[in-house]
């Protein structure tokens, strides 16, 4: 079977609603219809929603938010959930990252990854691109350059899944965190630089 490309170029310079529909099938989930509405709400902000159909899973739903003002405020956050017919079990990810500037030499950024097993993106996750979640990393800081130092404040969290890949278990956890590194140094006539 051949088919013919098409190209298309709308004559409006923006779309504030998109709405695209996906039937297909996959083994696991049997036939399929996933929608997902897509809102413009400015120049720097998005979201989308899903509401999603599996015969043999059930319904499912979500969203997305993401915000870009510029390299120095951008930010993501999105979650979904689905009440799998097929084993009873409640299946469910929220996931969201975030960097602001506050001043020219203070910044904040943060991490946040939870789910309810290792398995999620492979059978609902549209966008990620690990298909197996072996572990959840989340994490936050604030960072202030000095003029002759930086100091890094922070908190993270490791959690890896366990041998049924069914639960995630804490593995680490550092809180709060300070760090703090100079400016390269010249000690006396040593030809190198140092830091502290």
């Amino acid at each position: 079977v051949f088919y013919l490309p098409f190209l298309y170029k709308s004559l409006s310079p923006r779309h504030y609603l998109r709405w695209k529909t996906q039937p297909g099938y996959d083994q696991r989930n049997g036939p399929f219809m996933k929608n997902t509405l897509t809102t413009d709400h400015g120049d720097t902000l998005y979201s989308k929603l899903y509401a999603d159909y599996y015969l043999k899973q059930g319904a499912g739903f979500g969203g997305e938010l993401h915000r870009r003002d510029g390299e120095d405020s951008r930010g993501a956050l999105f979650g979904y959930t689905i009440k799998e017919t097929s084993t009873g079990d409640r299946r469910w990810a929220v996931l969201g990252q975030q960097y602001q500037s506050i001043l020219s030499s203070t910044a904040f950024q943060a991490r946040l990854q939870v789910q309810s097993d290792s398995d999620f993106n492979n059978n609902y996750s549209r966008s990620n691109s690990f298909r197996v979640t072996p572990e959840l990393v989340n994490g936050g800081a604030f960072t202030h350059r000095f003029s002759q130092a930086t100091a890094r404040l922070s908190y993270s969290r490791l959690d890896t899944a366990d041998a049924s890949r069914r639960r995630f278990l804490k593995t680490n956890e550092s809180y709060p965190r300070l760090d703090v590194l100079s400016q390269p140094l010249r000690f006396g006539r040593l030809p190198w630089l140092n830091t502290l």
